[in-house]
């Protein structure tokens, strides 16, 4: 997605999310090498890796431009707001993004800003 997004238009920030303890992606672009993890993480276990791929890896260092970390407190916190909103069920892997789109948004200060915005937003 973020190589596509890229070529597209780069001027778009690409924000990568990962559990504070699955930060296998993190750790690799902040060392510049793929690190493998010791343990990881079971509460979002559809992405708790130990070690990146390769071809994973070398897409993101020239297209993710950040990655932040949120920890499980974060995680059910953005399930719970998906439920209270829409009545759906998320598993942890598929709130991370919603967790990291609240630390960021919350880190940056944004207010009013549109940080995803569908094709079908546009018309």
């Amino acid at each position: 997605m973020a190589a596509y997004v890229k070529s597209l238009r780069p001027d778009i920030k690409i924000i990568g999310v990962q559990t504070t303890d699955s930060d296998a992606m993190y750790q690799s672009l902040k060392t510049k090498r793929r690190v493998t993890l010791n343990d990881v993480g079971l509460f979002s276990d559809g992405t708790a890796v130990k070690q990146v791929g390769e071809e994973t890896f070398r897409i993101c260092k020239q297209c993710v431009d950040e990655i932040v970390l949120v920890d499980t407190d974060a995680v059910c916190a953005a399930i719970k707001d998906v439920f209270q909103d829409t009545r759906s069920i998320l598993e942890p892997a598929g709130a991370l993004a919603i967790a990291g789109a609240k630390l960021y948004a919350k880190r940056e200060q944004l207010k009013g800003e549109t940080l995803i915005r569908s094709p079908a937003a546009r018309t």
